[in-house]
Parts: structure tokens; C-alpha cells; sequence
């Protein structure tokens, strides 16, 4: 018996109370149906953190640099940690909404007299936020 795979697998879920909301509400706000949600959620969870490769060259490198050169060396290794994680972390678009969701359930538990100053706080943070990370 051969196995058709032109078709997506199909599974039946039973959710805990409260998770089928929350999973709908998470779609929602990033525009997805859900099964995209779940399926999104299920492939991140096998990408763990990135683990950068150094090629043995580059150690060596530091290995036999002169004192003076490996300043130089390690901020490239930064670098090239760095890209790693940046590529896989989510899109800066989601990590923005889940922050400004954050930001909204603080601000309502604040005395309402000082949430409008919060709010603006907030607003100026966020562009700040949006320019340092352009194109990312």
C-alpha cells in the first residue's frame, strides 16, 4: 500500500481549556487561520536556538593571531553569532505585536490617571524601536 502525500496529513486535536482561544486570538492578530497558527508554533518548536557553525579555520585563526589582532577576530565571530540567532528569530512584526499586547495588559492594570503618559512613553519607544530595526 503506497502512502499519498499530495494530501496534508490530518490529525484530531483535543485542546485544554482556554487553548483553543488563546491559539485563535495569537491567528488572529498575525492574520493566520489557525491551522497555519498551529503549524507555524509546531515548526518553530523543532528550530530550537541557533547553533553557529565556526569553521576550524576561524579558530585557528584566533588560536595563532597575535594579541593585538584577536579584537578584531572576536568581533567578527560576534557577527557572524549574531546573524545566526537574528535569522532565526521570528519576524521582528510578530515579536511587535506580541509586545505591544504585553504593553496593554501593564497599562491597564496602571492607575488611570497616569496611562495616557504611559501610552505616549510607549508610542515613542515603539519608534524608536521601528527605526533601529528598519530593515531587518
Amino acid at each position: 500500500m503506497t502512502v499519498n502525500r499530495s494530501k496534508p496529513d490530518q490529525y484530531q486535536l483535543r485542546f485544554p481549556p482556554g487553548l483553543r482561544d488563546r491559539l485563535k486570538k495569537a491567528a488572529d492578530k498575525r492574520g493566520r487561520s489557525m491551522n497555519a497558527e498551529i503549524i507555524n508554533r509546531l515548526e518553530n518548536s523543532f528550530k530550537g536556538w541557533p547553533r553557529p557553525v565556526l569553521s576550524d579555520v576561524l579558530f585557528e585563526r584566533v588560536r595563532n593571531a597575535p594579541a593585538h589582532k584577536r579584537d578584531e577576530l572576536e568581533k567578527e565571530i560576534d557577527a557572524m553569532v549574531t546573524q545566526a540567532v537574528e535569522r532565526a528569530l521570528p519576524p521582528s512584526t510578530a515579536i511587535y505585536q506580541d509586545l505591544s499586547e504585553v504593553f496593554g495588559r501593564l497599562v491597564e492594570r496602571a492607575p488611570e490617571e497616569e496611562r495616557g503618559a504611559l501610552r505616549a512613553e510607549f508610542h515613542d519607544l515603539w519608534k524608536k524601536m521601528l527605526t533601529a530595526t528598519a530593515g531587518r
